[in-house]
């Protein structure tokens, strides 16, 4: 029988100098698979709770309380023949797992970029001497990429995901957002471009449609749905202080858009942006403007603020408000369960109420 000689270490240096950290399955398997530059990075700031980050998906840091003490132990570093064969260098009474979640991106990049935006009038802030362009560029907050990389808690693409759907331009390495109207308004344009140049949206040439660009032709897709949902969404800002009548609002956005694209506005574009009001014994359906980025994060707020606004909600028009605070569908339904009780009208239509305010 092999036996062993057991000791604890002489020193304290090693006494909580280890964390055991517990790594997903997902993230097993591509280490496994010798995924090339496969990274964690911590990211965030020092008072923000911990976030570690690989190149594409972001997790939350949670610290598990064990049943029972995990030893790290080691060889003994001394060539004694006295010297243990092991040598218990810490006890840890917890470990750190990982925990999918949705990046918390939209608030806090909106609050860094919130004196940037780039509005109309601003194309000509390059021209001058380099003192005159300095001095403007003073004159504003001044946001660069990597500042916020390392200051939002999200992976990489996750970041430059949020930046493109928020329309932020890079401009000498500052980070500037398009002011909505601005967008809107160039948007237009380039609907009316495409028409009145007899063009494809398909295959629009974009030399013809923004002489900046550069001189030869370049095949580009308009994406025409997302051109409708920015021009919907600026209508529907003009109202955000109070609700709209759907027939109006559909009128007013289908004038933006013009006469040939008319066929491409859906009210389902602006899911995530956009409440349809229940008529009730009224026969007129109402929107209200509420953007997803506008709501609190912490799932009982969010409930409460939603059904303020509407008491009664069906899932697939809920569930757009919720995709800030639920990883994947599942953990959706989990707080459509703990949050919401479902009740059946005389129609078969299942609702969503409100569960009576949670202690």
């Amino acid at each position: 029988m092999t036996t062993c000689r057991v000791e604890f270490a002489s020193s304290g240096d090693d006494v909580g100098a280890y964390r055991l950290l517990q790594l997903p399955d997902d993230l097993i398997k591509r280490l496994e698979a010798g995924e090339p530059d496969l990274s964690l990075i911590i990211k965030g700031r020092s008072d923000d709770d911990a976030v570690i980050c690989t190149q594409d998906k972001s997790y939350a840091l949670r610290q598990v309380v064990l049943s029972n003490t995990l030893l790290v132990v080691g060889g003994a570093s001394s060539a004694d023949a006295d010297a243990a064969d092991i040598v218990i260098r810490d006890q840890l009474s917890s470990i750190l797992e990982m925990v999918p979640v949705v990046p918390k991106i939209s608030g806090r990049l909106t609050a860094m970029l919130k004196d940037s935006e780039y509005r109309e009038g601003n194309e000509d802030e390059s021209d001058g001497g380099e003192e005159e362009v300095e001095e403007r560029a003073a004159k504003r907050k001044r946001v660069f990429y990597d500042e916020v990389m390392d200051s939002v808690q999200a992976s990489d693409a996750e970041v430059i995901q949020s930046i493109t759907a928020h329309h932020v331009l890079t401009l000498d390495g500052e980070l500037r957002p398009l002011e909505h109207s601005y967008l809107a308004q160039i948007l237009r344009l380039l609907l009316n471009a495409i028409v009145a140049q007899s063009m494809s949206p398909d295959a629009a040439l974009i030399d013809e449609l923004v002489l900046s660009m550069q001189e030869q032709d370049v095949a580009k897709d308009a994406n025409i749905p997302d051109i409708a949902r920015e021009i919907g969404l600026d209508v529907l800002r003009t109202s955000q202080d109070s609700s709209v009548e759907r027939l109006e609002f559909m009128n007013q956005w289908s004038n933006a858009v013009g006469e040939s694209f008319t066929d491409s506005i859906d009210i389902k574009l602006l899911e995530g942006n956009c409440v349809v009001r229940d008529p009730g014994t009224a026969s007129v359906q109402e929107l209200v403007y509420l953007p997803r980025s506008s709501l609190p994060t912490d799932p009982g707020l969010l409930f409460n603020d939603l059904f303020l606004v509407k008491p009664r909600w069906q899932v697939d028009e809920l569930a757009p408000f919720l995709r800030d605070v639920a990883v994947d569908s599942k953990a959706r339904d989990k707080l459509v369960l703990k949050w919401c009780r479902t009740t059946t009208d005389g129609q078969g239509i299942n609702w969503l109420t409100l569960r009576a305010k949670q202690v």
